[in-house]
């Protein structure tokens, strides 16, 4: 594109798009473009650990006998206009339901990288558009989405839950938070937590910004690792050129009301704003003020 930089420097299968003044204050702050997770510095996690088994399927896709899906169940499906569509986005989208894991095909399977059950793992489906908005940078899809299909994932620094409490509580009121807290609810009671960093090395998710009446749904993926993929899916048609944008989660508003915090203003918009935006009480525990 005209007077753009590709930002992900070849390192996606599609352009991620911005105007040479974004890249060029990208470049100044030391931000290094990753498309998946990374192990960080202060962390012992390390993401891109294989951890599952593989299946022997010989076929360049996985059919209903491959032992991943027998084990884990089908995920992706095609549309009648050949849209690859994770089957469960229902469930994802209302949260009152509990939807099934999802767990791809990895690198310790037989079968090839165009493989249904591989499409998180196989990156940006099509080119993303920054720009510059009364938010700061935001994403913009280059072309038309059907509900159901993968966007991007939101990748970055992999940390601790120590590391990253560390980062938040260090951030001045005027800062922006880039880490994000995934929590996923086990059957037998068990909860795990996922923190990302996006902020000095990460992926175009960096860029998708916050709204109360999002476009996408974000959702743990697995292939190699137990550290989930956090993939984010259309939860609506979304045509060309329509800014890309996601719930951030945290506690509801009358939790963090009780507990006096420091809010930044929510900026997106939509019908039902909340006003602000969320807050995870469990990053910020030190930080609090009246």
């Amino acid at each position: 594109m005209r007077n753009c930089v590709d930002v992900a420097t070849d390192y996606e299968s599609f352009p991620v798009w911005a105007p040479k003044e974004i890249s060029e204050s990208l470049r100044k702050q030391g931000f290094q473009y990753t498309p998946g997770n990374v192990k960080a510095s202060r962390s012992d996690i390390d993401p891109n650990e294989v951890s599952y088994e593989g299946c022997s399927c010989v076929k360049q896709s996985c059919e209903v006998d491959c032992d991943c899906l027998r084990r884990f169940n089908p995920n992706y499906t095609k549309s009648a206009n050949g849209k690859t569509t994770l089957i469960h986005i229902d469930d994802h989208v209302t949260t009152s339901n509990s939807p099934p894991p999802v767990y791809e095909c990895n690198s310790m399977c037989k079968c090839g990288y165009q493989c249904l059950n591989r499409l998180v793992q196989n990156r940006l489906q099509r080119p993303i558009l920054l720009f510059e908005g009364n938010k700061g940078v935001g994403a913009k899809t280059a072309a038309a989405i059907d509900r159901g299909e993968f966007v991007c994932e939101y990748a970055g620094e992999v940390l601790s839950d120590v590391e990253a409490a560390h980062r938040c509580q260090r951030l001045s009121a005027d800062d922006m938070n880039y880490v994000i807290a995934v929590r996923e609810h086990h059957h037998g009671g068990n909860m795990t937590c996922t923190y990302v960093d996006p902020c000095h090395r990460g992926n175009v998710g960096r860029w998708v910004n916050h709204s109360c009446d999002p476009n996408l749904v974000m959702v743990p993926v697995r292939a190699d690792s137990e550290i989930p993929m956090l993939a984010l899916f259309a939860k609506k048609n979304i045509n060309a050129e329509e800014e890309l944008s996601f719930h951030y989660g945290g506690l509801a508003d009358e939790e963090i009301s009780e507990q006096n915090v420091k809010r930044k203003q929510c900026l997106c918009g939509a019908n039902n704003c909340k006003g602000f935006l969320p807050y995870d009480l469990s990053l910020f525990a030190n930080v609090m003020t009246t």
